[in-house]
């Protein structure tokens, strides 16, 4: 008999986009899928929802404060508590992806020769059905990221659709959600991972097609320094020069650390004098 494959969803008042990935994973031809849902406090209908479209699944209530991180590091606790074997293999996935009936029986068979090896799938756009990435390079010089074509190329990975043990998982640490809440955890997580001398791989009989609407980020105000600073020192905000910095102090190699902070500071004092002096001249 098959072990579990267990997938690790966090979700946040997106009913109808989280109904429709329900919907894929029930479809799903690998079978024993165990559905963990992280629901951090939706105030829309999907508790309503996921009680009627996955009876089965395990849901997991946040307050609305988990974020990405908070969900990950949430699911994959339980799944300590809950009986999973290290040699179990874990998903985490996006709600706003789709994909065919095999993806997790194809993501699965990928790895399951190789113990320590991690896989992840190939996102499409839903929208154009361009190729978007297969992991992304950084480069620590000068802290830029450049999405890759080529999973060798890749030094830091997503977990869209990343599929690895559930011991390696926890052996790497899982997520640092007070350090990194959202935005960058999933690259320093596995950096991490890679780091400690696991691989990865990816299938092209593994892929997901993302929906590009539903995952934008979020635009800084800059009509004034107070609404400048108080977008970016968000959770909500990939230019968090606070979640940069812890980013930079994790996973960044020794010799590019002080060069990086400074380089986040002053970019970030940079734009507040911007916002200031938009904001003078509208007066």
């Amino acid at each position: 008999m098959r072990r579990p494959v267990h997938i690790l969803l966090p979700v946040h008042n997106r009913c109808e986009i989280t109904r429709a990935c329900v919907a894929q994973l029930s479809a799903q031809t690998y079978d024993p899928i165990d559905l963990v849902v992280i629901d951090d406090g939706s105030t829309d209908a999907t508790t309503k929802m996921l009680a009627q479209n996955a009876p089965t699944a395990t849901v997991l209530d946040g307050d609305g404060n988990l974020w990405w991180a908070g969900c990950l590091q949430r699911g994959l606790e339980h799944l300590a508590t809950s009986g999973a074997q290290a040699e179990d293999v874990v998903v985490f996935l996006n709600d706003d992806t789709m994909f065919d009936p095999y993806f997790i029986e194809n993501g699965v068979k990928a790895i399951e020769n190789s113990p320590d090896l991690m896989l992840l799938a190939q996102a499409y756009s839903l929208q154009t059905g361009r190729f978007i990435e297969v992991g992304a390079r950084v480069d620590w010089s000068k802290l830029s990221f450049d999405s890759v074509t080529s999973i060798d190329q890749a030094n830091c990975l997503s977990t869209r659709g990343l599929f690895m043990r559930f011991g390696n998982a926890v052996a790497v640490g899982g997520f640092r959600p007070r350090l990194l809440p959202h935005y960058l955890s999933d690259y320093e997580f596995t950096i991490r991972a890679l780091k400690r001398g696991l691989s990865v791989t990816t299938d092209s009989s593994v892929r997901l097609l993302l929906n590009e609407a539903t995952t934008g980020e979020g635009v800084p105000d800059k009509r004034s320094v107070t609404s400048y600073v108080r977008s970016v020192m968000t959770n909500r905000s990939p230019l968090n020069p606070i979640h940069w910095s812890w980013f930079v102090i994790l996973a960044c190699p020794r010799k590019y650390v002080l060069r990086n902070l400074y380089r986040i500071w002053s970019d970030f004092a940079r734009n507040v004098l911007r916002a200031h002096a938009r904001h003078a001249a509208s007066l």
